[in-house]
């Protein structure tokens, strides 16, 4: 009889150590090997200073007219954002003038940084006969709906934000460095000023 207890013993703290390796092993998921080899391709001085960022939200219909097959069209709402800048690496010398305690700057034009789809904040909303180019067409859709985030900026006027924006920045750190009289303009391709 007692050797019988010792078996049942010994085969229930098997099992439940058994259970314990099992579970411990399970928790930890499976080991992953990772290696990196990475090289450095570019390097690039920056020199934008970021002054606005619209964030604009729109609802595209996208329609892809067929031939033959009934017309596929999606709809998204698409959320974005345009980043307007100004390029401190086009500043030459002489755009800075400093007489006593004035200084004058001719800046850059505004340009636009970037502008970018937000996919996490955007949403396909409906895809009628997508048919089998469902993912091309929606694709398509995003990077029409990217295109018309550059324009809708430049229509809603970015460039005229940037260079206020850039005003409004620049005056209070040139004032803290000692100069009473800042006057900030903006050189335009086409000699056209904004003020």
């Amino acid at each position: 009889m007692n050797k019988l207890l010792i078996y049942v013993l010994l085969i229930v703290v098997l099992i439940i150590t058994s259970i314990f390796i099992w579970e411990k092993h399970k928790k930890s998921g499976t080991d992953a090997e990772v290696s990196h080899s990475m090289i450095v391709t570019n390097i690039e001085q920056m020199g934008k200073l970021e002054v606005v960022k619209y964030t604009v939200e729109n609802v595209v219909e996208y329609k892809k007219v067929r031939q033959w097959l009934p017309n596929s069209k999606t709809l998204l709402i698409v959320v974005g954002e345009v980043v307007g800048c100004i390029d401190f690496s086009k500043i030459k010398p002489e755009d800075i003038q400093v007489q006593k305690d004035s200084i004058h700057l001719s800046l850059p034009a505004p340009e636009i940084c970037y502008c970018k789809v937000d996919h996490q904040r955007s949403r396909v909303y409906n895809v009628e006969f997508g048919l089998w180019d469902t993912h091309a067409l929606v694709d398509e859709a995003y990077r029409h709906a990217e295109s018309q985030l550059y324009v809708e900026a430049n229509r809603m006027g970015i460039n005229t934000d940037s260079q206020s924006n850039a005003i409004k920045m620049l005056t209070p750190m040139l004032n803290a460095m000692g100069f009473k009289k800042v006057a900030i303009q903006f050189k335009f391709p086409d000699k056209k000023q904004l003020d």
